[in-house]
């Protein structure tokens, strides 16, 4: 089984970021520019928190398990906001979009989720997180396409209202006629942040 946790979007914000990938697209020099680049379809965009790789059924179950309780992390209020690509300097291989608002409580989130799973043989957390949204994977990498990304993400403007970060989502990757589909086994809500209202 192939894992990954991930922070799921609002609809609002889902259909926004199909947006930016429409924008980026429709700014692409030709039509055969399209095939270059391996856009995720708007169902599987998601925030990251730990890729887990390959596991065996029963790992699978135990970290099902290690993920079942509350998380204690506030309820998160994230937002998108600027687009890049990864590696930073080179032949770019993912383009995506930044958090901006949320980032620091994301990594707050994402170190409590490594405490849970270290013990299970996980290193998540153990190295540098920066939170963002991937829209595609470039899959034709050359000099002009470098140029030509990079032109397009400069130019291109992002800022997408927040949304309420309440849960996690332990998934499961499945390759069916060439496309990824994604399975929920495991819901993990975060601690909700206390209203302060008016004393009676």
């Amino acid at each position: 089984m192939r894992l990954f946790i991930a922070v799921d979007l609002s609809n609002n914000v889902r259909r926004a970021v199909a947006d930016v990938i429409r924008l980026l697209r429709g700014r692409l020099p030709s039509t055969s520019w399209a095939h270059r680049i391996r856009w995720v379809p708007t169902q599987n965009l998601h925030l990251t928190m730990s890729f887990l790789g390959h596991v065996d059924e029963d790992l699978a179950i135990t970290v099902s398990h290690a993920l079942a309780e509350p998380l204690t992390t506030t309820e998160v209020r994230a937002s998108i906001f600027g687009a890049g690509a990864f590696p930073c300097k080179g032949l770019p291989r993912i383009i995506w979009l930044g958090v901006g608002n949320g980032s620091a409580q994301l990594v707050a989130l994402r170190n409590e989720i490594g405490g849970r799973l270290k013990p299970l043989g996980f290193d998540v957390g153990a190295h540098e997180y920066s939170a963002h949204l991937t829209l595609g994977r470039v899959k034709v990498r050359s000099g002009r396409t470098e140029r030509i990304i990079r032109q397009l993400l400069v130019s291109a403007s992002v800022a997408i209202e927040p949304w309420s970060v309440d849960h996690i989502t332990l998934y499961e990757s499945e390759l069916l006629h060439g496309r990824s589909t994604y399975q929920p086994l495991v819901c993990t809500r975060l601690t909700k942040m206390l209203r302060v209202g008016h004393s009676t």
